[in-house]
């Protein structure tokens, strides 16, 4: 994970937990299966993104709305928020 931050953001990874993860079933027959592992983290530094992103945004939960969300990650959005809704301590 810190790996993955540094890599795609720039960013030091100074906090993380696991929260849950979400199994995610394939559209259509023979699509892939994909199990998505959700953490909260908190980093450091200023966000830098790599070639793989074109753009990012720190999203409110009623922010969700105006944004496509892809990969059911606004239900991942909406769990979290309904359970985990606060900020991890450094």
């Amino acid at each position: 994970m810190r790996n993955e931050l540094k890599e795609e953001t720039d960013m030091e990874l100074t906090a993380s937990r696991f929260l849950f993860f979400q199994d995610s079933l394939p559209a259509q027959e023979g699509a892939m299966h994909c199990l998505n592992l959700y953490f909260e983290c908190s980093g450091a530094g200023e966000v830098c993104l790599n070639h793989e992103s074109s753009d990012y945004v720190w999203a409110d939960q009623c922010d969700l709305t105006k944004y496509t969300i892809l990969f059911a990650n606004g239900e991942a959005l909406q769990r979290y928020w309904a359970n985990f809704g606060h900020r991890i301590e450094h």
